[in-house]
């Protein structure tokens, strides 16, 4: 999957946004998964149990555990968009597969994501109070009229009011917990640790970090399997490592998934953000070891959360440089034209304006 579909206005004009700069995709899946329920006791306890982890509520009876659950006023409801029948009788993708398909709507948004039976799985996200809103049939299409109409047509209305109220409307919580481990006994890994809303697609991958990095510092620390007391002391500073390293690389990734959503739904259709993401893929191609997109540092590397949280702020100087340098040429360039063309100059003038605010507004960001 290599970037994002745009369905844009009321009859879903496509507008493709890639993920990586240089063409970076995603080629590796989950092809599997077996486990079984098991009682035991061990020396040390990994808790990687979920958002309403059972190890969790066990460990914060035994240290001063910071913990945080919130609920975003957003929830969401799952549908979906069937394969097609194609001219030879077999099942096709009604869209493209190779994106995830996003219909921004500034305060709401939909979502599709393919799968391996040609269907898409659709993801409607919105304030509680819109789905409350949704009682009948007519009402759900009435509204999907309005603001998916080219989903419509990919559903079918029956298949759309059908999985619209069978399934139920879930919530979206956040969850952040500090210290993660006990002594030498016990660690809470994943959700467990740290649960974030979906708008970055970092959940699972950030699990999956926490336990390379656990691994590391076991390596690292010299933890062996043995039951002795310098094994036990390596064990207690490992995991103290982790929690002292891990914390800050948390509260990052939870605050940029749900700064995404934002994003999603409403930035993604902004003239100034595609701009700004113009010239931040010009700037990275020029100066690759200066400039590196957010998503890029997320998404295609091992950089620490916090680092590439920390960096993209710190950049944002030089794409203020580059905006106002854009919206300075803009002006200067339209400013000529209204000279040159003094019959037209009303309309240059109002144009002019326009991009005199916007260079101001870069200027000001700079100086903040």
């Amino acid at each position: 999957m290599r970037g994002r579909m745009l369905h844009i206005g009321r009859e879903g004009t496509l507008v493709s946004q890639d993920y990586g700069v240089h063409g970076e995709t995603f080629s590796v899946k989950v092809i599997g998964l077996t486990g079984e329920i098991t009682t035991a006791k061990a020396d040390l306890i990994v808790g990687c149990d979920g958002a309403f982890s059972a190890v969790r509520n066990s460990l914060m009876r035994h240290i001063r555990l910071d913990f945080s659950q919130e609920y975003i006023p957003h929830g969401y409801c799952e549908l979906n968009i069937p394969a097609k029948i194609g001219a030879n009788g077999e099942a096709e993708f009604a869209m493209d597969p190779n994106h995830l398909h996003i219909w921004p709507r500034h305060k709401f948004m939909m979502i599709a994501l393919p799968n391996p039976d040609k269907s898409f799985t659709v993801t409607l996200f919105m304030p509680f109070a819109n789905f409350e809103q949704i009682r009948t049939e007519a009402d759900l299409l009435k509204f999907f009229d309005k603001y998916f109409t080219d989903a419509v047509e990919l559903m079918g209305k029956e298949h759309l009011v059908k999985d619209y109220f069978k399934n139920p409307k879930g919530s979206l919580v956040m969850i952040k917990a500090n210290p993660y481990h006990l002594k030498n006994r016990c660690i809470i890994l994943g959700d467990a640790a740290h649960s974030m809303v979906p708008f970055y697609g970092q959940g699972m991958n950030c699990g999956f970090e926490d336990v390379r990095i656990l691994d590391e510092l076991l390596t690292e620390f010299g933890v062996k399997a043995t039951l002795d007391e310098e094994n036990d002391r390596a064990l207690t500073l490992a995991l103290q490592a982790y929690t002292d390293r891990r914390a800050k690389d948390i509260k990052s990734i939870c605050q940029l998934a749900l700064y995404n959503y934002t994003e999603m739904r409403h930035g993604v259709t902004s003239p100034m953000y595609l701009a700004r993401k113009k010239i931040e893929s010009w700037l990275h191609l020029l100066v690759p070891t200066k400039i590196i997109p957010l998503y890029t540092m997320v998404s295609f590397s091992n950089r620490p959360y916090s680092e590439a949280y920390a960096r993209h702020h710190r950049q944002g100087w030089w794409l203020g440089v580059a905006s106002t340098a854009l919206g300075l040429g803009t002006a200067a360039g339209l400013a000529f034209a209204g000279w040159t063309q003094r019959r037209r100059f009303g309309e240059a003038r109002d144009v002019l304006k326009a991009a005199m605010v916007s260079a101001a507004g870069s200027v000001q960001k700079l100086i903040q």
